[in-house]
């Protein structure tokens, strides 16, 4: 599962929704960092920033801003 930490308003966030669409993850959810305490905590000033969760043992795998196509397009491919 892809999920974007992000917030209303951030500019930077829509260029890394658009990114992502372009990199052929058409499947994420964009999580507003605003909304829970800790998210807000751990991430306010590193938005946006992609999250791969697993399920598994191994946690959670994150490609924080600034990414671009090609870095993206790499943690993509490693994470499915």
């Amino acid at each position: 599962m892809f999920l974007l930490y992000s917030t209303t308003g951030c500019h930077l966030c829509d260029e890394a929704v658009a990114l992502l669409r372009v990199a052929g993850l058409s499947e994420f959810d964009v999580v507003d960092i605003v909304d829970d305490e800790c998210l807000f905590a751990e991430y306010g000033i590193r938005i946006p920033v992609l999250v791969y969760l697993d399920g598994k043992l191994s946690g959670k795998k994150e490609l924080a801003w600034p990414f671009d196509l090609l870095s993206a397009s790499e943690f993509i491919r490693r994470c499915r």
